[in-house]
């Protein structure tokens, strides 16, 4: 993406200081209005956290042989990292457009409660189905990191 101001890098200004200065508002007089201060930021969102598509082994994780046939899933990192960011400790996660679970399956790998609403009938054996297969990861990753800390105690 071409921006306005090409040969500015990622989060430098395009050279105004910002502040008031002398020009004049849309009626025509001379009085001090805010100039624009804008950055000429090119990079997109993305260069914050990116987190590739959920691969189809994750879309059908604890379906079993049928498919996962949610238009939008979620990669599950990504909505880990989403709970951690904005639940606080002992929260419970609210998730009023449940579709095939990613949020909850979020919740549950960070060991947080969830309430999870759909209103489409034929999505909630999907949230179930990935709930319960992230739920029993969830378990087993704890158990390796018990595990782990056990054999630290060791030294």
């Amino acid at each position: 993406m071409v921006g306005l101001f090409p040969n500015t890098k990622s989060g430098e200004m395009n050279g105004k200081q910002g502040g008031f200065g002398n020009s004049q508002n849309v009626y025509g007089s001379n009085s001090r209005i805010p100039e624009a201060v804008s950055y000429a930021d090119s990079g997109s969102a993305a260069r914050f956290f990116y987190q590739a598509k959920a691969s189809r082994a994750e879309r059908n994780a604890g379906m079993g042989d049928a498919a996962n046939g949610h238009p939008t899933i979620k990669p599950i990192a990504l909505m880990r990292y989403l709970v951690r960011l904005v639940t606080p400790p002992n929260g419970i996660v609210l998730d009023p457009f449940g579709g095939s679970g990613s949020t909850a399956c979020g919740a549950v790998m960070e060991g947080m409660q969830f309430v999870t609403i759909e209103r489409e009938a034929e999505y909630i054996p999907i949230i179930e189905a990935r709930v319960a297969h992230w739920k029993a990861e969830a378990e087993s990753e704890a158990a390796e990191k018990k595990k782990a800390d056990n054999q630290l105690k060791l030294f």
